[in-house]
């Protein structure tokens, strides 16, 4: 991966600096949760998969930062996992599973995958790193 096509020209919102692209897709057209996680540390400096109230910040501030893609669902990583159960208690010991946000095209919402899972069709990935 070359990391300025990555990274770009990064946005800054908050206290959280955006990469301006997605990391790349795999040959199955998408990323597994492992991988998400380490195209965005392969970055170095501090770049990260974003915690899901990130990807909330980063789609509501998607026209500022641009580089998405147009389609009508488009599905983000985020680093937040959960054991699953009937509450979706935030559990990390024993998390089976990953937030998931949706960019639909006027709605944000938002869901899970499953850590290890091969369903990845389509599943983006957009680094973010803190900025002291």
């Amino acid at each position: 991966m070359i990391i300025s096509k990555v990274i770009g020209i990064p946005i800054r919102v908050g206290d959280v600096e955006i990469a301006q692209y997605d990391c790349p897709f795999t040959e199955n057209c998408g990323l597994r949760w492992e991988e998400a996680v380490e195209s965005c540390n392969n970055l170095g400096d501090g770049w990260r998969l974003p915690t899901i109230d990130e990807l909330e910040l980063i789609f509501y501030n998607k026209e500022l930062i641009g580089g998405f893609v147009n389609e009508a669902i488009v599905t983000y990583w985020s680093s937040t996992l959960f054991e699953k159960n009937e509450n979706h208690d935030y559990n990390d010991n024993d998390a089976k599973y990953a937030w998931l946000f949706f960019f639909n095209i006027e709605i944000a919402d938002r869901g899970y995958g499953e850590i290890g899972s091969n369903d990845i069709l389509g599943r983006h990935t957009r680094a973010v790193r803190t900025i002291k």
